[in-house]
């Protein structure tokens, strides 16, 4: 035992025995929860265990992914029927279980909504907010969520939500097929 500040990062090992062999899947990772959308040529994975939005961005990030950016309405309708795979009774906890985190935020200018890859939102391709929004509910809603029908809602970027991750699965995977036998 070391006695470090808990917010240090530190490295660690995982441990797995011979005879548990993993697979890469068509999305580059050995994660079964991501699964290939034909429609859009991504793949999307939904966290049902809630995070703020840099810790959702993390996990993301973690998984060789980033959170969801939606480019038409074709992946709005994609997200929307991952959205209504997971009922909020199958999700654990004390939190808005009818918003979910997105690769968007607006650094506190309410006007100017940008996906984490620095487009506006109709330069990515969907600005479909829900009527009302959004609305910057004090003391500020910075951060970009989905509701379960895939329209656009502001949200509170220090509140936990569930999340989606995007990858690409041209994406270098996370580990070769030959390191994992």
């Amino acid at each position: 035992m070391a006695d470090h500040p808990c917010e240090d990062t530190r490295p660690y090992v995982c441990y797995r025995s011979e005879d548990q062999k993993a697979t890469v899947n068509e999305c580059g990772t050995v994660d079964p929860e991501y699964r290939l959308d034909v429609k859009t040529g991504s793949c999307y994975k939904f966290h049902i265990v809630p995070r703020n939005f840099s810790r959702a961005f993390l996990a993301c990030s973690a998984e060789g992914s980033h959170l969801a950016i939606i480019n038409s309405d074709q992946e709005a309708e994609v997200l929307k029927n991952l959205f209504a795979k997971y009922p909020a009774a199958k999700m654990v906890g004390n939190f808005w279980k009818d918003v979910a985190f997105i690769g968007a935020h607006n650094w506190g200018e309410p006007a100017d909504w940008r996906t984490i890859h620095g487009e506006t939102l109709s330069e990515a391709g969907y600005d479909n907010f829900r009527k009302g929004e959004p609305n910057n509910s004090p003391p500020g809603e910075y951060c970009l969520s989905i509701y379960r029908d895939a329209k656009l809602n502001d949200l509170w970027c220090d509140r936990e939500a569930a999340f989606i991750c995007e990858k690409s699965p041209d994406y270098p995977p996370v580990c070769e097929e030959e390191d994992l036998v």
